[in-house]
């Protein structure tokens, strides 16, 4: 984790700022970061808030830049802790009790901030447990070289930019949220515009996305950052982001229109948030509605062979996660409208669904 990432990191509880206790670091001297930004609201080198410095901001970054945080906590002032581990920050809800190979390793230290006699393990039951143990299942199951949804990284990228509408040009500099990740090769492959790109997913294919990075370093594989947590709490500071971009994902949550609303405070003014949804269609839905009456009782290893077995027709059946909503155009364009958007346009039609995006007023 680059240091520079606490400026857009939030407390999933609270809303504030981390504090950073680094257990394990290194000098990231194989990255050349070029055109270094300054943090424009909180310093995570110095642990305070930009205007609170007494040094000048961009004497700092430099440094700052530099540095990978492999382990380490995350603190909050309102006693949340949260562990960074494998240069990861992990900003779910128990995830320090979850990591116990991190909380072995690192005994004396964590003791220091937390009673380790209070920390409860928790199974990752509950209504968000299948879908993280399903998506992780499917992510590692996929080779980072492998085409997702039978895209190449390339036409991924084109995808990219014909649902976002916009010049390639018009992205350097900006700072886009890839909502819903996966495995992060799309978020690494933005960075060629010279975009600064933060990653975020649930699931475990997190760790294939910094494997993936860190085999794909160049200049500006330094600006992508990735993050564990959940896109219906989004850890991330209001007004960070100038496109959010999700792309099959907030269908496969309890609620996509919450989720939907939860990502709009993160973008700036004038920022545009492009989704991609499916939509409903007669017979095919139904028929998927169906099977999903088997899939999402069955054990998701069981599952997936399954499903490996039925490769020939994937287009029908595919790993389910435990939510699965379709949506027609003219709802989700309500969606945009009411929550401050313009310039709403549909894009990106396909025989399983669509996109669109809006600019935010």
């Amino acid at each position: 984790m680059k240091i520079r990432l606490l400026n857009f990191l939030s407390c999933p509880f609270c809303g504030g700022f981390f504090r950073l206790h680094s257990f394990l670091a290194r000098n990231d001297f194989e990255t050349c970061v070029t055109n270094i930004k300054c943090c424009e609201r909180f310093c995570g080198l110095k642990n305070r808030l930009v205007t609170d410095l007494h040094e000048k901001i961009d004497e700092i970054c430099p440094f700052c830049h530099r540095i990978e945080v492999v382990d380490g906590l995350l603190k909050c002032r309102c006693g949340s802790i949260f562990p960074i581990v494998d240069e990861i920050p992990r900003l779910l809800t128990q995830a320090l009790a979850n990591w116990r190979q991190f909380l072995t390793k690192y005994q004396r230290e964590i003791s220091y901030y937390v009673d380790l006699k209070r920390i409860t393990i928790e199974s990752y039951q509950g209504e968000k447990g299948r879908t993280k143990r399903i998506f992780s299942l499917e992510w590692q199951m996929l080779s980072p070289r492998d085409p997702v949804w039978g895209m190449s990284i390339e036409l991924r990228k084109n995808a990219f930019i014909e649902g976002m509408d916009i010049d390639p040009v018009m992205l350097k500099n900006k700072i886009l949220l890839d909502a819903g990740c996966g495995n992060g090769t799309l978020s690494i492959a933005l960075s060629d515009f010279g975009l600064e790109v933060v990653g975020l997913d649930l699931s475990l294919g997190i760790e294939q996305a910094n494997q993936y990075k860190k085999e794909h370093k160049s200049s500006k594989s330094g600006y992508v950052h990735l993050v564990q947590g959940d896109i219906l709490n989004p850890p991330l500071q209001r007004k960070s982001f100038d496109f959010i971009y999700s792309a099959g994902v907030l269908h496969h949550t309890p609620d996509t229109e919450q989720a939907f609303r939860g990502f709009i405070p993160l973008l700036k003014s004038g920022g545009r948030m492009y989704i991609w949804l499916y939509k409903n269609i007669f017979i095919f839905t139904g028929i998927i509605n169906i099977l999903r009456w088997f899939t999402t009782k069955t054990p998701p290893i069981i599952l997936y062979y399954l499903c490996y077995s039925l490769a020939p027709i994937y287009k029908l059946i595919s790993i389910l996660p435990e939510y699965s909503h379709n949506h027609d155009s003219d709802e989700v364009r309500t969606w945009f409208l009411e929550t401050g958007f313009k310039n709403v346009t549909l894009r990106s039609v396909g025989p399983r669904g669509f996109g669109m995006y809006g600019d935010r007023i």
